[in-house]
């Protein structure tokens, strides 16, 4: 019997319910994103675009574990002669929906989606293409039930994490999820690979008290010379949700993963900054490579030579 905090119970008290209005969703949500184009949509032959079916992506409804990796995989091509534009990317959590587009110029594209399965019940992901003359392709769409056999994970929890900013000598501001090790600028620089976090005092844009990744945009005078991360070869990418909806305590008190996946969110979706931190906020990330926790704001201090301290939870590697 799986165990966890009342938001996750919700979820699964509900599921039922969510499960039988997944489709009518599901459809509803196709029209509604199909019809705003009718209008504009010039005559000719639509896209094409299906899903890829060779090892290892997913192409057929299937049924996954709490937490199992999985890939797909689509493949769209141009039929009119005019470039496709846009890529759209639907994804559905026992009803809960969320959309991102990304802009593209190319007669066909390969794309994956990389995921890993949260506490939902059901789960859909949807795909559709649009090229430069308005026409839109079929929606695509692959369903995911969660395993009866799932179980909560392990995490690891760093009870007093300090991060120094730009300017702060005593205290590193880059830090590494697969080591726990806090780096300065320099030593970050030798282990890019592993940098998943940063601080730093944003006063350009008024941003204020900053967690981020390399991969964020970042100004350049931030973190300036020879060790700058304009001369970084490899920027991991980490995003962030702001949480309103749980407590301290419940942070606190979570022991297994079961609140991580219940405040997850999909890596395309989130913020590229944890930013204007201040006391008793809360934070949940995602990295791209899905490492996904949590963290709370214990204290701020200063400004560009100062220092943040929070504790983090994460599912275990």
């Amino acid at each position: 019997m799986i165990k966890s905090f009342k938001s996750v119970f919700l979820f699964h008290r509900y599921a039922d319910i969510f499960k039988s209005l997944l489709k009518l969703t599901a459809a509803i949500l196709v029209f509604l994103f199909g019809s705003c184009t009718k209008d504009i949509q010039h005559a000719g032959p639509r896209p094409e675009i299906s899903f890829l079916s060779a090892s290892p992506f997913l192409s057929h409804d299937t049924s996954l574990l709490i937490n199992e990796q999985a890939q797909i995989g689509i493949f769209a091509r141009s039929k009119s002669g005019a470039e496709l534009t846009q890529l759209s990317v639907i994804n559905i959590n026992d009803g809960v929906i969320s959309a991102f587009d990304t802009g593209i110029y190319l007669p066909e594209i390969s794309y994956t989606q990389r995921f890993s399965k949260g506490i939902s019940q059901n789960e859909s992901w949807l795909f559709y293409v649009r090229d430069r003359n308005g026409n839109q392709s079929d929606t695509i769409s692959i369903h995911f039930s969660q395993s009866d056999s799932s179980e909560f994970g392990s995490i690891l929890t760093i009870s007093s994490l300090r991060l120094g900013a730009q300017n702060q000598q005593q205290i590193g501001g880059f830090f590494s999820f697969e080591t726990q090790n806090v780096w300065s600028l320099e030593e970050a620089f030798g282990h890019q690979a592993q940098c998943d976090l940063l601080y730093f005092y944003d006063a350009i844009e008024t941003d204020a008290n900053t967690i981020a990744s390399p991969g964020a945009n970042i100004d350049a005078s931030v973190f300036s010379g020879d060790y700058s991360l304009n001369n970084w070869q490899v920027k991991n990418t980490v995003r962030f949700e702001q949480l309103s909806e749980i407590s301290v305590t419940d942070f606190q008190n979570c022991t297994n993963d079961s609140l991580i996946l219940a405040t997850t969110f999909n890596f395309p979706v989130g913020k590229r900054k944890a930013k204007n931190l201040a006391p008793g906020q809360l934070f949940a990330f995602v990295s791209e490579t899905g490492v996904k926790g949590l963290f709370a704001v214990n204290q701020v201090e200063g400004q560009e030579a100062g220092f943040v301290e929070i504790t983090l939870k994460m599912q275990e590697q």
